[in-house]
């Protein structure tokens, strides 16, 4: 067991000291001895403890030996930077056993703390003990909450007045109050990015004292948070190092928390991962393992893939805790900070049940500042991977077309608003979406210029001749079903698309016109005109 330099000094840290140690260095020790009388008994493992004369007079000592030492003697030229080099002086009066008392005091204070974790360990006892054991040492307060934001374990003998702190424990976890807070400074997106300790000086128009936070991530997914409060004392490199030893053994209890029963697993979710990643392809064996995690190979399968907005992986446990609450017959699984759920639905009334699921979805997603892709319906669980890639392009192609005010059409997109994305609704979208190559292609057709054209001609007669002409098309040119959506009168549509086809000279009677007219519109909503900004 190593004990650093700083937790050390924190025992002298009342006394005058004068350091003439490396400011680079960051040593730790596992013995606490008398300086010998031979250099060559020296170890750097070892702090040790003389008088200022007798380190000065012993010949030999290396720089990285490091001493403590009371001042006994009146400074002169032999106190160069290289005979003091690894020495902190105790420039108080204080006896040489007194010093000795007091720094072994503090080395085994620690060392049998370390010792009484390791028994914790050893005998599998809980973060809570750990937490309880640790109190006295860090006296600081501290609060271990799990992904989903609930309450696993804190300092039950040191109370905090921090508003957080207080919420906290009494509600068992982070209400939706403190959720919102949490995005509002961003947050989330560190929580996410964080690999090692970091100090939190900010944010404090949420909390009143700054914070030692540590992210546990289990396959780099959020698995624990840990916030030490500094309410009774500053940070320091000694509250720094012995937080750093507390988390050491809280890793040992989380990794165990981990294989002993991780988080929101279920028999069937390594199959499910694999037919997402393509890594079982073969008919036969997809049968049989679905058959062994209790899955029907054939049905009617939807899937949703359910993707927070803010991509920090915070929020998936608590979503996780509530969607597997509220969607009991699905069977999901957490996926590269998504949630992939699949249903199978067992009887005829598939419409109204996903009417219930949509209202339901509705609820949830907005909550977590969410959206959902929702594929195509399949029958075999080997269309389980295509179904996830449509859902991806449902969500990838929802939102490109939301940024798109070329014009506007309430045919061609999901409502602006909404948080769910069907494939199907976007479904042109999708696949020519993916041929990018064939965008400069299609500048340089003919349909592209006289979408232009007409595109010029609206913009200069405040016009939505574009939007018409889709609209009309997609209603098999009916004129009566084009005034219905547009809210016009029919006739106003057939003078008006009597116009546009004296504007392109186009023959709207030909279907094959008609639909790469169709398509060079939705290739418009997708590239936009090659000389746009």
């Amino acid at each position: 067991m190593q004990i650093s330099l700083n937790i050390i000094l924190d025992a002298l840290k009342s006394y005058c000291l004068e350091m003439h140690t490396s400011k680079d260095g960051d040593p730790s020790f596992s013995k606490c001895l008398p300086l010998p009388g031979d250099a060559q008994k020296l170890s750097n493992s070892n702090l040790y403890i003389s008088s200022l004369s007798n380190v000065l007079a012993l010949s030999g000592r290396s720089s990285d030996i490091y001493c403590v030492c009371v001042r006994d003697r009146i400074k002169d030229c032999n106190e160069t930077d290289e005979s003091l080099s690894g020495i902190i002086v105790v420039n108080e009066n204080i006896t040489l056993s007194d010093l000795l008392s007091l720094i072994v005091t503090r080395f085994f204070t620690i060392t049998d703390w370390i010792q009484k974790m390791h028994e914790i360990l050893l005998h599998n006892g809980s973060i809570q003990d750990i937490v309880d054991l640790s109190e006295p040492i860090i006296n600081n307060y501290i609060a271990i909450n799990d992904a989903s934001l609930k309450l696993m374990a804190y300092t039950k003998s040191i109370p905090c007045d921090d508003p957080i702190c207080v919420d906290l424990v009494k509600n068992g976890y982070h209400n939706d109050d403190y959720i919102k807070k949490f995005r509002k400074y961003n947050l989330f997106k560190m929580w996410d990015t964080a690999n090692s300790v970091y100090v939190d000086y900010e944010n404090y128009e949420m909390k009143k004292y700054p914070t030692l936070v540590k992210i546990f991530k289990v396959q780099n997914m959020y698995f624990a948070q840990v916030v030490l409060t500094c309410n009774r004392s500053s940070i320091t490199p000694c509250l720094k190092d012995l937080f750093q030893i507390f988390l050491d053994m809280l890793a040992i209890c989380i990794d165990r928390m981990c294989v002993d029963k991780s988080a929101y697993m279920h028999i069937y979710d390594s199959f499910i991962l694999d037919l997402i990643d393509k890594k079982i392809t073969n008919s036969k064996i997809i049968d049989e393992r679905a058959q062994f995690v209790g899955l029907p190979f054939t049905g009617q399968f939807i899937l949703f893939n359910i993707t927070p907005c803010n991509t920090a992986n915070l929020y998936i446990g608590k979503m996780l805790q509530e969607f597997s609450v509220m969607f009991p017959n699905f069977k999901f699984v957490r996926h590269q900070h998504r949630i992939v759920a699949v249903n199978c639905f067992m009887s005829r009334d598939i419409n109204e049940q996903m009417q219930t699921i949509c209202n339901l979805m509705d609820t949830f997603l907005p909550k977590y500042d969410a959206c959902c892709g929702v594929s195509h319906f399949f029958s075999s669980m080997e269309e389980l991977p295509y179904a996830y890639n449509q859902s991806l392009l449902a969500i990838k192609y929802a939102h490109l077309l939301k940024g798109r005010d070329i014009f506007t059409s309430k045919l061609l997109t999901d409502p602006k608003d909404s948080h769910i994305h069907f494939f199907n609704r976007n479904y042109i979208h999708c696949l020519l979406g993916e041929s990018e190559v064939n965008a400069e292609i299609w500048y340089h057709s003919e349909y592209y210029w006289m979408l232009r054209k007409l595109y010029e001609h609206d913009k200069q007669n405040k016009s939505s001749y574009i939007e018409l002409l889709y609209t009309y098309l997609s209603n098999s040119q009916n004129a009566t079903y084009t005034g219905i959506a547009l809210k016009i009168h029919r006739n106003n549509v057939v003078y008006h698309i009597e116009r546009i086809k004296e504007l392109l000279g186009v023959d709207l009677d030909n279907p094959s016109v008609r639909f790469i007219m169709q398509v060079s519109i939705v290739l418009v909503e997708l590239y936009g005109f090659n000389d746009d900004p």
